[in-house]
């Protein structure tokens, strides 16, 4: 992902004719900051880019991260637009439940980093799940509210894209089929 992102940052800064001096100023910088926060939060490496740098490069890692979930893979560039602008990315510490089996279920999660375990209500492990998954569609299948049949806990640090159901429920009135492409791909 490091890798990934640099070069897409690289490819923006010559697209715009930055200087060579200061593509290596970044490429020295973007090093520093590997060596510094390897393995930890890419929202802390963010923080240090400029405000219109940082919303690029987010908007890329969440296009790649939901265009290949298989409800969206089809999507026009505009759907997946509109959903990442309904995104928010939070993260959760290790040994964190995201949620409880019971508890009304309002929201669908894009892994950014960081491993996720499903457990029943035993507390036994029926999936474990890293970046580029998904879990929670079951929170948009319907416009009625549902509850978890599992929990979902923090085996990591996790960085997540949290897909509010009400925010999706407004994007599902301009593209109703959506919530179709959920309930088959659930099925």
């Amino acid at each position: 992902m490091h890798v990934a992102r640099q070069e897409r940052v690289l490819n923006w800064m010559k697209q715009n004719l930055v200087s060579s001096e200061v593509m290596q100023s970044y490429k020295d910088y973007e090093q520093n900051m590997w060596d510094e926060f390897e393995s930890s939060d890419e929202e802390e490496i963010l923080k240090g880019l400029p405000r219109m740098l940082r919303y690029e490069v987010r908007s890329e890692i969440l296009a790649v991260n939901i265009s290949n979930w298989e409800p969206l893979k089809k999507e026009s560039a505009g759907v997946i637009f509109t959903i990442i602008h309904c995104l928010k990315t939070v993260v959760y510490p290790q040994q964190h439940f995201v949620y409880y089996s019971g508890e009304l279920a309002s929201n669908m999660y894009f892994i950014i980093s960081g491993t996720i375990k499903i457990m029943n209500a035993s507390n036994e492990v029926v999936e474990r799940l890293g970046p580029a998954k998904t879990f929670g569609e079951t929170a948009l299948k319907d416009e009625i509210p549902c509850q978890w049949k599992k929990h979902a806990y923090c085996e990591s640090i996790v960085c997540l894209a949290v897909l509010k159901k009400s925010k999706f429920d407004k994007v599902a009135t301009s593209f109703p089929y959506l919530r179709e492409n959920i309930k088959a791909f659930i099925r």
